[in-house]
Parts: C-alpha cells; sequence; structure tokens
C-alpha cells in the first residue's frame, strides 16, 4: 500500500517498571526499562554482527527527556548514554571518526532549531571521556547530519554563517569548502570533494574544489541526502518512510536500498528514515517506526543492516538495536577488524536488482543545443550545461501542482516553476538568436482562455520572452522581438487547434528572425514569417509551467516531454522526436481508472504542516460507500481513498468534507501510484476488516 497508518505512539506503563538486565549486557547513565529488551531475533542478529568484526552503533535519543547520544555495541552489549547532561541543552547530529576512536556531535540550547544560527560542535572519545568543545559555531546542514570526516583528523562542517569550512584537529585551523553562506542550514560536500548537497530538498550536485563552483543538479524527491565515503554514491530517503534510495553518482543511476514496507523489516516497524552508510560501505543503519512520521516524537528504533559496499545492496535481514519507546534517531555505526578491501559476506551476482534504475531514451534524439530537458521527474533530465558538465534543474510546485503515476506534471490548479534556469536560457538563445521548444501537453478541456499558459519564459501578463498558451481550442504562441514587442503580442501567433482533451499531443514550435513554423505529432501545421526580428531586446524572466508567474493564467492539464533549444530544428528532427515520444508512452503499462458517485463514511485525522516537515505536501485516508459507478468496474461496496489532504502546504477540500457527503471523483490503484510514496499519508484504517478494503487514490483531474 502507498498510504501507512500515522498515529502517534501512546506511553504505557513499560517505561515505569522495573530495570531488566541480561548477561554480558551493561546498562549505565540512565534509568533501564523493559520496553528496552530485545526480543529474540535481534539477540541472534547481534551474535550474527559480532562475527564480523568489533564495533558500536550510535543515535540521538529522547529517552531521558532531553536529547542525548546513546551507543550500543555491535554485538548488543552496554547500552548506555554517552554524551554528558547538560543542563537546558539538546545534544543532536552524532557521527562517529574514520578509526572509531571519537565522534563528534552538536550541543544546542532547548528549543532551538540545530540548522539555524550556530552552536557548540564537541568531541569525545567513543567510551564517552574527553568531552570538549572544538567548533563554538557550527549548525545542521537540513537535518541532524552536520559533519563529513575526510580522515582521523579532518572533516567538514558548516559554520554558523552557513559557509562549509574544512577543519584540522591536529592544527585547530579552518579552510572554507564553500564561499556562499546559507541562511539556514548548508552545503555538505562529499569526502571526494567531488560533489555536494543539501539537507532538503535532496540535490547531488557537482562540485569543483579549486573553485568552490558548484553545478546544481535536479532535486530529488524525499530528504536527508549524504554520501558514502569512496565519493562513489549518494544516498536519500526517497519518500515519507521510506524507500531507502541510492544515486551511482557518475551515471545518475537511481534504485533502492530498502524499499518501503521492505518484506525484511519487522512488519510493525518498517516507516524508514535517517539513513547513514558506514565509513567503509560495509554497513547501513537507519531508524523505523510503526508508521509514524514525526521525527521528534513518534517510536522510531535503531537498525544496522550488512551491505555490499560496491553495489550498496542490502546482504541480510537488518538487526534492531533500541528498544525503548522514545525516539531514536540519526545513528551512525562504526565496526572494525573486517579484512581490509573485502565486504563482509557473499555479494549478489550481479546488480541486476536494480529494477528502478534510470536509463536515459532515445529521445530527444540530437542534444546539440539542449538548454532545458524535462521528460519525467523519474528520467534523469540532465543535459550540457554551460562549462560543458552535466545538468538538471529543479522544478518546485505552486498551488494544486502535483506528478501523476507517469510522474508527469499535473498543472490543474498550480504550477511548476524551474530554478535555476534563467539565466542560461536567456544567455543561450540571445546568442544564437534561435529558439526550438518541444512539449507532450494533455489539455483538461478545450474551453481554456488568457491564453492559459502552458509553458512560459515571463514575469507577468504583460511582460514575456515566449509563452506557448491555449486559447478556446487553439495554441498560440506569443515571442519577443523589437518588433513583436515586450508582450509578444504585434503578433500574437496561431499555431493550430488542439484535436482533443485528454489525449496527449506531441508539440514543436521553431524561430529564426522571420520564420516561425509548429508541427504536432510530428506533422507541420504553421508556417509564416508574420513575426520579424531577434531576440536583443529578451530581458531576464522566468521559466514555469501551467500559469504566469505571478498568477491568474492557469493552464489545466498535463505536461511532459519538454525540451528546449538554442537552435531550430528541423523537420524531420521534429518527426523523429514525436515519434520516439509516442512510444515512450505506448510503452508504459495502463492505469485503468474507475469514476465513482460515493458517500463519506469516515476520515484519518487531518495531517498539519508542522507534523509532516520538511514535506509541504501530505495525503489523507478516507473510508467511503460506493453509490455509483458511473464509469469502469467496482464490484466493493465500501473502499479506502486517499486524498491530498495538503499542496504546497495549503488543506485541501477533504479537510473540511463532513462524513455523509456524497462525491464524483475518478480512482486509481494507489498500487500503480509511485509518485505518491514520498509524501506523509495519515491512515487511521487498521481494523482487520478494513485492511482487506481496496485502496485506491483520487486522481480527478
Amino acid at each position: 500500500m502507498v498510504c501507512h497508518r500515522f498515529r502517534r505512539r501512546k506511553h504505557g506503563l513499560a517505561s515505569l517498571m522495573a530495570c531488566w538486565v541480561a548477561a554480558g549486557i551493561g546498562w549505565s547513565n540512565a534509568t533501564c526499562r523493559a520496553a528496552d529488551e530485545p526480543d529474540e531475533e535481534s539477540r541472534a542478529g547481534w551474535r550474527k554482527m559480532a562475527e564480523y568484526g568489533t564495533g558500536f552503533v550510535t543515535w540521538e535519543s529522547s529517552r531521558t527527556g532531553r536529547w542525548r547520544i546513546w551507543r550500543r555495541n555491535l554485538d548488543g552489549t552496554n547500552l548506555r548514554q554517552l554524551s554528558p547532561d547538560e543542563k537546558d541543552r539538546n545534544h543532536f547530529c552524532p557521527h562517529v571518526a574514520p578509526d572509531g576512536t571519537r565522534l563528534v556531535f552538536l550541543s544546542c540550547p532547548a528549543g532551538q532549531d540545530v540548522n539555524k544560527g550556530g552552536h557548540a560542535l564537541h568531541l569525545i572519545s567513543a567510551d564517552g571521556s574527553g568531552d570538549r568543545v572544538i567548533i563554538p559555531s557550527a549548525r545542521g546542514y537540513g537535518g541532524d547530519r552536520a559533519v563529513i570526516w575526510f580522515d582521523k583528523q579532518r572533516f567538514a562542517y558548516i559554520d554558523g554563517n552557513g559557509i562549509t569550512q574544512e577543519f584540522d584537529l591536529e592544527s585547530g585551523k579552518n579552510r572554507p569548502v564553500t564561499t556562499t553562506g546559507q541562511k539556514e542550514g548548508g552545503l555538505l560536500v562529499n569526502a571526494a570533494r567531488t560533489a555536494i548537497t543539501i539537507g532538503y530538498p535532496p540535490t547531488f550536485s557537482i562540485f569543483d574544489s579549486a573553485t568552490a563552483h558548484v553545478t546544481p543538479q535536479a532535486a530529488l524527491g524525499g530528504c536527508e541526502p549524504y554520501f558514502s565515503h569512496d565519493g562513489r554514491w549518494g544516498f536519500w530517503m526517497g519518500g515519507a518512510g521510506g524507500p531507502i534510495n541510492r544515486i551511482e553518482l557518475a551515471t545518475r543511476q537511481i534504485s533502492h536500498i530498502l524499499n518501503k514496507d521492505d518484506a525484511r523489516m519487522p512488519k510493525a516497524r518498517a516507516y524508514l528514515y535517517f539513513p547513514m552508510v558506514s565509513r567503509d560501505g560495509q554497513f547501513l543503519t537507519f531508524a523505523a517506526s510503526p508508521n509514524q512520521h514525526d521525527h521528534d516524537k513518534s517510536d522510531y528504533d535503531v537498525f544496522v543492516a550488512r551491505l555490499n559496499p560496491q553495489t550498496l545492496e542490502i546482504l541480510d535481514r537488518p538487526v534492531r538495536y533500541t528498544f525503548d519507546p522514545a525516539t531514536d534517531r540519526y545513528p551512525d555505526v562504526y565496526v572494525a577488524h573486517v579484512e581490509p578491501g573485502r565486504f563482509v559476506g557473499d555479494a549478489p551476482n550481479s546488480v541486476s536488482s536494480r529494477a528502478s534504475a534510470i536509463n536515459p531514451t532515445k529521445w530527444p534524439s540530437q542534444r546539440d543545443g539542449l538548454v532545458f530537458l524535462f521528460q519525467t521527474a523519474d528520467a534523469p533530465n540532465q543535459i550540457a550545461g554551460p562549462d560543458g558538465k552535466p545538468r538538471s534543474y529543479s522544478l518546485s510546485p505552486r498551488g494544486r501542482a502535483r506528478w501523476n503515476h507517469d510522474q508527469a506534471l499535473v498543472l490543474t490548479g498550480g504550477a511548476f516553476i524551474v530554478d535555476g534556469a534563467d539565466e542560461a536560457l536567456l544567455s543561450a538563445c540571445r546568442k544564437s538568436q534561435r529558439l526550438t521548444l518541444e512539449a507532450v501537453i494533455k489539455p483538461d478541456r478545450l474551453n481554456q482562455t488568457g491564453p492559459a499558459r502552458i509553458v512560459t519564459f515571463s514575469s507577468s501578463a504583460g511582460s514575456r520572452n515566449f509563452t506557448l498558451g491555449q486559447e478556446k481550442d487553439k495554441l498560440i504562441f506569443r515571442l519577443r522581438t523589437p518588433n513583436a514587442g515586450e508582450n509578444g503580442v504585434a503578433p500574437e501567433t496561431q499555431l493550430a487547434a488542439i484535436p482533443t482533451a485528454g489525449e496527449p499531443v506531441h508539440i514543436a514550435v521553431t524561430y529564426r528572425p522571420g520564420q516561425m513554423a509548429a508541427y504536432m505529432n510530428g506533422k507541420e501545421v504553421y508556417r509564416g514569417s508574420n513575426v520579424l526580428g531577434d531576440f536583443s531586446n529578451w530581458s531576464a524572466h522566468h521559466l514555469l509551467f501551467g500559469d504566469e508567474f505571478n498568477g491568474d493564467r492557469d493552464w489545466a492539464g498535463t505536461l511532459e516531454g519538454i525540451a528546449i533549444y538554442d537552435r531550430e530544428l528541423e523537420a524531420a528532427e521534429v518527426q523523429r522526436n514525436a515519434a520516439e515520444y509516442q512510444r515512450i508512452i505506448k510503452a508504459r503499462k495502463a492505469v485503468p481508472q474507475i469514476e465513482v458517485v460515493a458517500k463519506l463514511l469516515a476520515k484519518s485525522t487531518v495531517p498539519t504542516l508542522d507534523e509532516v516537515k520538511p514535506y509541504r505536501g501530505a495525503m489523507m485516508t478516507c473510508k467511503y460507500e460506493v453509490v455509483q459507478v458511473v464509469r469502469g468496474q467496482l464490484p466493493e461496496k465500501q473502499v479506502l481513498v486517499s486524498h491530498w489532504a495538503l499542496l504546497d502546504g495549503e488543506p485541501q477540500e477533504i479537510a473540511s468534507l463532513r462524513p455523509g457527503s456524497e462525491r464524483r471523483f475518478v480512482l486509481e490503484s494507489s498500487e500503480l501510484n509511485p509518485q505518491l510514496q514520498r509524501f506523509v499519508c495519515k491512515d487511521n484504517f487498521d481494523s482487520d476488516a478494513e485492511l482487506l478494503l481496496p485502496r485506491y487514490y483520487d486522481a480527478t483531474p
């Protein structure tokens, strides 16, 4: 299921019961609780882990009422608080040095955000001795991670001004790694100094350490990004509760390390978060809860699993290390005495299990002159940037904009704004004096006006460089030149009629001074010389999809396959691109739709923005009685349906809908909508009978 039960933990009397003591397991610095007792499967896992080496797990825990750093040996012994008690302060961001002899953590005044301002960075021995402040002003980079160790003497951290620094423990000196500060969080560089990221949303961007230049890459869904020490991999939370993803930085191929609701996890504890790969790449540690999201209050517990360091694939079942009902999160693991250069177990025969790895398609057929590319959200979408390095761009949703089951952009009621492409697009087209825009559009209806903005490089209803729009059933193009004016309406070009609503159409518009052409599904539908002039009067604007930058020109429909070139494509190339994209669409698995009228029986609790942070979108599950099946087949009389409850931080209609209300909407199988996995979904329907009900997603346009 895509939606998961989301409930706050209930503290019972277990935390007040007498301490359980097992042979060989020491407890100190905190009152023990019966809830700390491990199960037999975990004890067996500890014994197995001890065969691979000696070591320990460390994490931050709220079990004493304040956040403190805790640790437990790899063999399960010696559970204890590691960091000392500090009045009115919390301890965050533990990270172990490469030799395992010490670790760092941040000490933050209670109530303050660890990712804002500056806080004391402590160094402490792995046994808890020798605690001292080494950096007076540091912060988390966007999650409770604050340090990347280069070696046992040097590490990178974010200073109180948001600048990444390299610190040498022996000399006590800093060296700036980045030159630009961040208001909140900062940029975390990998140990190889070839990649850089921020905590939310995850971006694994290219970093040139000699010049401190960052070549940004598109943000990925989810949060909690980090790097393997060898510089080959990035890993992060692909969505709320999972999966834990990896990206091979050289190829940008994405795959899963651990799936959401992975069969190797206990059924009652499969909501994943806070991943960290060990220095040698041979172990993964993370936390998991019983379908609870709140990072500060949920019952997360720590797990450790063995990895193949060449592929970051899990070799066996993760082993649980904590059992307290408080929150245990952001773990790190160190293991010694494993033979260097060899992973601790047999590697899989191949990496064919990367079922979700992304391979570039044959579209576009030629990439020269490509300034912007977006196929779908799960494609690499990379081009050669102005400096020749691979480049991709992030898209930020606004209003009710979202993704559909094909990872295309649903723009009805909202827009996507492109981050970082404006300057490159302006510069490239002004230099070449040529333009081609490709897009695959699927309008919801044929009576849109404004014109409604589909793809626009503009700042307001009266100022643009170009706009592809819809006026009633016609496609129009506005292009700014000295002759056509700042708004590109002298004249506005009517390209062609849209054949039908609800069907994808490949559109291409090309321009060289004095000559415009348009193609629909590879066939020329317009050619004319009514627009004259070059791009010498183009100015700074914003690239976005689905609306004008300042609103009021919303386009209702779905958009994908967007390519913008600083050259004029010939007809043969447009035909090849149109044919290839039609093959892409035909190769997709069909997602059946069922249109129903249904009566609301019961709702899950409505998620709040604070509960689902750092996300700005969230879902909730409702229970319905089917009154009428308008289209498709649905034999069941009751269904569970997941709806958007928050989009762009704003409550949606379902939040105020009362039980007994009737609605007409379009349903799709939840299982066939993987784009939803990145979002929190509140689901209070967990009785035996309710768990058997079919689950759908409200895909109403």
